[in-house]
This record gives structure tokens, C-alpha cells and sequence, in this order.
């Protein structure tokens, strides 16, 4: 874990980037990463790395703050958030171990080129159609579970190609 020494202008600096995370997670939906992976970057002089790593941990309470007054607005569908959810905390596990074996500097570049892409794509892409929701919750608990045994080989996968 990397310390850094606390001046007056690296706390305010710290505190309007919170601020802009907040008003931004909350209002669409970004998560926090797009405003504090570049603003911790290029503000505070942190290593990409460890810009994407706290980015990560920060990224928690605040969507969980975010998440639910959009809860308690009617703002969420469950079953996406589920299966959703499950999947990708395994893929992140996947995707820190990645992130180790990559520089900063291409860790920012891969950042930099995504944040374009999506960007262009949500300009000029018409959304597409709603897929047709979960009938009731049994199905979204039979949706997750497949998706958990996926996972599950997905894992074992992993695991015995780091062991060889």
C-alpha cells in the first residue's frame, strides 16, 4: 500500500475529485474511475497503477451511496445487477492479476484507448433495443448459478495454468 504525505493542496485536490466522482456516479452512472484513474494521474502525480488500483477502492463506497438512492428511486434492475455483479467480481479478480503483469504506462494507454472508444460509440450508436427481463427471481437465481459454475471453471482454468 503506497503513502503519501498529506499536504493542504493534496487534501483539497483529493476532496474535489471525490466531489466530481459523486455528482458524476450519481447523476450517469460512471462509477468513478473515468473521472479519478485521470484526475489522480495527472493532479496528485500518482502511478497509474496505483491510480487504478485506489481507483478500485474508492469506487465502492460511493456506488454503493449512488446505488442506493437509485434503488430506493426505482433505478435498478435486479437481475442485471446480479448477474451482473457475480460475473464481474470474478473477472476483476482476472483483471488485477493482468493488470500486474502489464507496465503503467500500457495500463494507461489500454485506459485511454478505451475511454475513447466507448466515447465514439456513445455518440454515434443509436442504444439498442431492451433485452426481455428475468420472468420472476427464480430465473435470475438460475441465471447466476450457471453463471457461478462458469466461473468456477473459469478459475480452475487459471489456476492450473499458473501452476505449469
Amino acid at each position: 500500500m503506497r503513502k503519501q504525505s498529506l499536504t493542504m493542496s493534496y487534501l483539497a485536490v483529493c476532496c474535489l475529485i471525490g466531489v466530481m466522482m459523486g455528482i458524476l456516479s450519481g447523476l450517469i452512472g460512471i462509477g468513478g474511475g473515468i473521472v479519478a484513474v485521470p484526475a489522480m494521474i495527472y493532479f496528485l502525480g500518482i502511478d497509474p497503477r496505483v491510480a487504478m488500483g485506489t481507483s478500485l477502492a474508492i469506487i465502492v463506497p460511493v456506488a454503493i451511496a449512488g446505488a442506493l438512492k437509485r434503488f430506493q428511486q426505482g433505478d435498478v434492475d435486479i437481475a442485471a445487477f446480479v448477474c451482473i455483479s457475480v460475473l464481474g467480481m470474478g473477472a476483476a479478480v482476472c483483471g488485477a492479476w493482468l493488470s500486474a503483469q502489464l507496465s503503467s504506462m500500457t495500463l494507461q494507454r489500454i485506459f485511454a484507448v478505451f475511454m475513447i472508444l466507448v466515447g465514439v460509440r456513445m455518440m454515434f450508436a443509436k442504444p439498442k433495443e431492451a433485452l426481455p427481463a428475468a420472468a420472476d427471481a427464480d430465473s435470475a437465481l438460475v441465471a447466476v448459478g450457471a453463471e457461478g459454475v462458469g466461473q468456477a471453471g473459469t478459475d480452475a482454468a487459471l489456476n492450473a495454468q499458473v501452476e505449469q
